[in-house]
């Protein structure tokens, strides 16, 4: 199914991938600590090209003691006359998160993209990134704030912002192959090394013949939200195929059981993928970071501003970064300011609490 572009895009919440914990009758939590991962991988191959790989990766702790972790990785690819006719590029990146209530809530995010402009060069470009946090809910008010020994349930909410994105230079070819994929899951860990998934989902955008493009597959929870492909072709008239799938604000509630008092975690994963074939095609994901990856391949490569024309085009539909649609003022009960406002620049995992919410930390706001 494909929708104009110039169509009324109905999801315009929040742009970023935000985990929101609402827990009923007004629960309190504490969050105890904050863990991240950022991996970036690209591959080049083809049946005349020697196999080439990048891949980075950092972790709070581990790698680094503190947030930031970014993980960047790049290939590029030459052709005989030593000139750049493809590469792919990679950046994930876990923040630290911001839960003041106030700017962008977003901590992660990446920004994936492959172009090809030969009849060698394939691509698999991949991105990801993980946030774990240790929690502490109360009881629910409804029982006084009493632990009852038995259990209780959270309702939370996954808000997706993001764009996938396949272009091609070549209207009528088979684009069997060029593909830009995005994942999510939320587990649950108890103390007891219980492991619940209480939320999962996949979706990915494909080519096929004759310049197609459409959803291949939606699962689990994105199966009933994934939007439509949205086809920009023609708006750019050195980018005769672009189509995309865009993530402005998608809500998806879940929810979980707990025991008032007891320690458990919440870990989010988020991954994307794009891959191309030969011929001049290309692929891009970016959630909660700014589009800059596609633009300046393609303007290393092509030594023009297709890439950032398109870029400019889907800013008009989404903003990436999710800054132009979070909520500065009032209507956020449940978000209270610790150690002053923390700005970020990335993509995914806000957790709070209705009523309340407590962030221990091991150092001190000064």
């Amino acid at each position: 199914m494909h929708v104009s572009a110039f169509s009324r895009i109905r999801h315009t919440t929040i742009l970023a991938l935000v985990v929101a914990v609402f827990a009923a009758n007004q629960t309190h939590a504490a969050i105890l600590s904050i863990t991240g991962n950022a991996s970036a991988r690209v591959v080049l191959f083809g049946s005349d090209v020697p196999t080439e790989s990048d891949f980075s990766e950092n972790s709070v702790p581990g790698t680094v003691p503190t947030p930031p972790a970014v993980a960047t990785a790049r290939v590029d690819f030459f052709d005989e006359n030593g000139d750049l006719s493809a590469g792919g590029t990679a950046l994930s990146l876990f923040e630290n998160p911001n839960l003041s209530g106030f700017g962008n809530p977003n901590d992660v995010g990446f920004d994936l993209s492959c172009f090809t402009d030969d009849d060698q060069a394939t691509w698999l470009v991949q991105g990801s990134a993980s946030e774990t946090r240790l929690i502490v809910l109360d009881a629910p008010a409804n029982t006084g704030g009493v632990p009852t020994g038995g259990m209780s349930t959270a309702t939370s909410n996954i808000v997706i912002s993001g764009v996938l994105v396949i272009t091609s230079l070549n209207p009528d070819l088979d684009l069997t192959g060029v593909e830009a994929t995005f994942n999510i899951s939320v587990i649950q860990r108890t103390s007891d090394d219980d492991t619940v998934e209480v939320a999962a989902g996949s979706l990915v955008m494909g080519g096929g013949p004759g310049g197609t493009v459409s959803i291949r597959e939606a699962t689990g929870v994105l199966a009933p939200i994934a939007p439509p492909v949205i086809d920009f072709s023609g708006l750019i008239t050195t980018l005769p195929v672009v189509n995309a799938v865009i993530f402005a604000g998608t809500q998806i509630p879940y929810s979980y059981q707990f025991v008032p008092g007891e320690e458990f975690e919440l870990e989010l994963n988020v991954s994307s993928q794009v891959r191309n074939i030969p011929g001049g095609t290309g692929a891009a994901a970016t959630f909660g970071l700014p589009q800059d990856g596609f633009g300046d391949l393609l303007a290393s490569v092509k030594e023009d501003d297709r890439g950032h024309e398109l870029e400019a085009i889907i800013a008009e539909q989404v903003d990436t970064t999710g800054a132009a649609y979070v909520n500065n003022g009032p209507g956020l009960p449940f978000l209270f300011p610790f150690c002053g406002a923390m700005g970020i620049e990335a993509a995914i995992g806000l957790l709070a609490v209705s009523g309340g919410l407590v962030v221990r930390r091991r150092h001190r706001c000064r």
